[in-house]
């Protein structure tokens, strides 16, 4: 199990090609970007979210930055054009 998604691809250096290798799976954990590549965050954080509670805004805080609300943009409008949700475009992605 490793974090992997479209806002973090670091498995693909390294695990990915040796999970293969070896035949084996990739269990995906945070597969939404911690929550990010839903679109809720995209210009705002809504008062609900892990974002916005101080103990866990550091767990969301990196996908925040511009680079990664380039990647959310980019697959809102994925979804807008196919007529689905970004978690589908995201989940699909990973699939």
């Amino acid at each position: 199990q490793s974090e992997y998604s479209l806002l973090q691809r670091k498995a693909e250096d390294e695990l990915v090609p040796a999970v293969e290798d070896a035949g084996l799976g990739l269990m995906a954990w945070a597969p939404l970007g911690r929550g990010v590549l839903t679109g809720k965050y995209r210009g705002q954080i809504p008062a609900d979210s892990r974002a916005a509670d101080g103990r866990l805004a550091g767990y969301v805080a990196p996908y925040l930055e511009p680079q990664a609300s380039r990647v959310v943009e980019a697959v809102a409008m994925a979804a807008r054009g196919l007529g689905r949700s970004a978690m589908d475009v995201s989940l699909s992605w990973l699939l």
